[in-house]
């Protein structure tokens, strides 16, 4: 899925329902994309987000060209997905569910360039201490060589350069 929506929609999120073999889904409402505030718990549907409500094609994959209008002033971010479906069961009767994705990764939208190095520093803490005062050097170095590898859009299967052994001594030091 992920190949035919970059080539048709380029960064596209692509959200996917997934049912079991012997579910019989008769009827799937629009997808909805929410953005939420970790920090504050809060949803955001409208006014920070285009393009946030789409529908499902006939694969149940539905494709999100999202606009973030607004940053999220170095706040991390998180989107959900809702929808309502109507699912057929053995004796024919039709039960309505409510769907929720779970959290994406958090990430943070910037409205200038300038504020990626305060910003992936923010998520490299997160990701790296995750609420602890201290970790290990080796597992900072991993968090490190992760987010090194998405900052500079690398495949992790075939890297062209990631960070070495010297470049750990060189922050060490």
């Amino acid at each position: 899925i992920r190949d035919s929506i970059n080539a048709e929609y380029g960064d596209a999120l692509a959200v996917k329902l997934l049912s079991g073999a012997d579910v019989n889904i008769v009827h799937c409402g629009p997808v909805v994309a929410h953005l939420i505030y970790e920090n504050s718990g809060t949803t955001k549907e409208k006014g920070k987000l285009s393009n946030h409500e789409q529908t499902f094609n006939i694969q149940r994959s539905a494709c999100f060209p999202l606009l973030f209008l607004d940053g999220t002033r170095k706040q991390p971010v998180s989107l959900k997905f809702t929808t309502q479906i109507s699912v057929s069961t053995r004796s024919g009767t039709i039960v309505n569910a409510n769907l929720e994705s779970k959290l994406t990764q958090p990430f943070i939208v910037i409205a200038h360039e300038s504020q990626w190095e305060g910003s992936e520093e923010i998520l490299l803490k997160r990701d790296a201490f995750a609420g602890n005062l201290e970790i290990s050097w080796a597992q900072f170095c991993n968090t490190l060589q992760r987010h090194w590898m998405s900052a500079t859009r690398q495949n992790p299967q075939s890297p062209k350069r990631y960070l070495y052994h010297f470049d750990f001594q060189y922050i060490l030091s």
